[in-house]
């Protein structure tokens, strides 16, 4: 883009392109037809301080303003520094109530993707089902 008029001026920013045409930005969830890969990932908490391991044997999520599926993995390391293990991904749907899963290690974080046409959300406050365990043989 060459040329913008931010929000202030109008609704939405506008930029005038190398084309001659001038193009409305922020309007819709997709992208002239195209859907807009939407990608949140969260840090990674710990139990104890890292001292503990810890099963996640479900989730409830919250998710607001949701249209289409959303994606979710979970991110699991025993030790700051270790490789990262994905249990997931798992669908989420606008009417899913909890997710089981079997997931485990000191750390996890979550990675959310929603990749389709008018798809959206906006993430509340998700419920973890978490218990202590110990070091599986």
């Amino acid at each position: 883009r060459t040329a913008w008029a931010d929000a202030d001026v109008f609704s939405n920013p506008i930029a005038a392109g190398f084309d001659g045409y001038l193009y409305q930005h922020n309007v819709g969830d997709d992208a002239n037809g195209a859907a807009i890969e939407k990608n949140l990932e969260a840090a990674p908490i710990d139990m104890d301080k890292g001292n503990s391991r810890f099963d996640l044997s479900g989730i409830v999520p919250d998710m607001k303003d949701q249209a289409g599926t959303v994606q979710m993995t979970l991110l699991c390391r025993d030790k700051p520094n270790s490789a990262v293990e994905e249990f997931g991904p798992y669908d989420l749907d606008p009417d899913t109530e909890r997710v089981d899963t079997r997931a485990d290690g000191r750390q996890a974080g979550m990675r959310l993707v929603s990749n389709e046409m008018g798809g959206k959300f906006r993430l509340g406050e998700i419920r973890i089902d978490v218990d202590p365990s110990g070091v599986r043989a």
